[in-house]
């Protein structure tokens, strides 16, 4: 697919105009797009919590896991 060619009733002055905004309109789009992409995908949740790097960095905690404390029973 060629690209549209500038409008031949245009002058010299009003072609280069015509240039730069079809330029700066893909530019914008092209960078809207990887924003869009880019926000989508570091805001999705994690498939699975446990996974994630920082959920890998945290020491297990619960009530089956944490150590226990009292072991000596005294009598």
């Amino acid at each position: 697919m060629r690209p549209r060619p500038v409008p031949d009733n245009l002058s010299a002055e009003d072609q280069r105009i015509y240039r730069n905004w079809t330029g700066g309109l893909f530019v914008f789009y092209a960078a809207a797009v990887v924003l869009a992409i880019g926000v989508t995908y570091l805001t999705a949740p994690a498939a699975d919590p446990a996974t994630t790097q920082m959920a890998r960095l945290k020491p297990a905690t619960g009530p089956n896991l944490v150590p226990r404390a009292t072991s000596i029973v005294r009598q």
